[in-house]
């Protein structure tokens, strides 16, 4: 996403299956506002999401040719992120993760 006067503009393609490609925002897009909060740097949208949990569902005002559009976005977890548990731990590990849970 890139600044843009007025708002952010979506500089490449939203991910499939990500939140913003299930909306329906694209490239090229502007987003003005969001939750009816003008946004215009990235920064400040990014403050926002940070007050949000998965589920949660925004209202994006976006400019796509001209026309004004109302979307509803909602968000989801970062799917990069796995928490695995090991199965097999050594003696060291098992001291090591002990300790930290003590803390």
């Amino acid at each position: 996403m890139g600044a843009d006067k007025g708002g952010i503009r979506v500089v490449r393609n939203t991910a499939k299956g990500s939140p913003a490609y299930v909306a329906g925002i694209d490239q090229g897009d502007l987003i003005t506002a969001v939750d009816g909060q003008a946004i215009e740097h990235i920064s400040a949208l990014n403050s926002l999401l940070q007050t949000k949990k998965p589920g949660d569902g925004l209202t994006f005002t976006v400019q796509r040719f001209g026309e004004e559009l109302t979307v509803t976005v909602v968000l989801a977890a970062n799917p990069a992120y796995e928490i695995v548990p090991q199965k097999r731990l050594s003696s060291a590990q098992k001291a090591a993760r002990n300790s930290w849970l003590k803390q």
